[in-house]
């Protein structure tokens, strides 16, 4: 859910433009989007595009990657090694990446070795898989979030969640509050999957927008796993 707030007084807004707002990196007063525009530009999205983002960032404070009911025009999925990543872009040329972190696959009865800086390792014996470690991230170059989670698959049972922890959530344009964990269920079954869901509120800089920021880890009964921003 979206709510806009009314915007700051033109004396007000002068006021905050000369002393800083708190909070607001420093290093971003001549461009305060320039670190969006990079992660754009990482993305290959256009600079016309980009331009046009940045103007309806500075008015409303939002784009279409960062509402939580938005649907993507396309969804691109990509394998790195020790990542699954998913890159979705919208309707007006905002993207978000999301990705759930992976082990390489070990032999039975030894650890991984480790896959990336975050160390997400898997263990695997008779009938079962357990991955520990794992980071579960989204990021649209406004507000990123991501957090850990442990999980373990089965050979005929249901896998479950076994622990979602240290969430983070930080935006360059905006502040944003330190997420809470909105959902818990670990245990999936043949009807319903395991969940892990977090939730943070951010509110735009230039605008005073307010949005929710959400970010899911789901695992199905088989050891599928995805992630959600609603």
């Amino acid at each position: 859910m979206k709510t806009n707030r009314k915007p700051l007084a033109s004396g007000l807004a002068a006021f905050v433009l000369t002393l800083g707002v708190i909070g607001a990196p420093t290093a971003q007063a001549d461009d305060p989007y320039a670190v969006v525009r990079a992660f754009w530009t990482s993305h290959h999205v256009a600079a016309e595009v980009q331009d046009t983002l940045v103007a309806e960032l500075a008015t409303t404070g939002s784009v279409d990657a960062m509402e939580a009911g938005a649907e993507p025009v396309s969804v691109r999925t990509d394998d790195t090694g020790s990542a699954t990543v998913s890159i979705a872009t919208f309707a007006d040329g905002s993207i978000a990446v999301s990705s759930i972190e992976k082990p390489p696959d070990p032999q039975p009865g030894q650890i991984s070795p480790r896959a990336s800086v975050y160390g997400c390792s898997a263990t695997t014996g008779s009938g079962y898989a357990t991955y520990k470690n794992c980071t579960v991230g989204s990021d649209n170059g406004i507000f990123k979030m991501n957090f850990l989670v442990n999980y373990e698959k089965y050979q005929g049972a249901n896998a479950k969640i076994l622990a979602a922890w240290n969430a983070k959530a930080t935006s360059t344009t905006g502040s944003i509050t330190s997420p809470t964990r909105e959902t818990w269920r670990p245990q999936s079954s043949s009807f319903q999957q395991a969940v892990a869901k977090y939730h943070s509120d951010y509110q735009a800089w230039s605008s005073g927008m307010s949005q929710d920021v959400y970010l899911g880890f789901w695992l199905t009964s088989t050891g599928a796993t995805s992630t959600s921003t609603s």
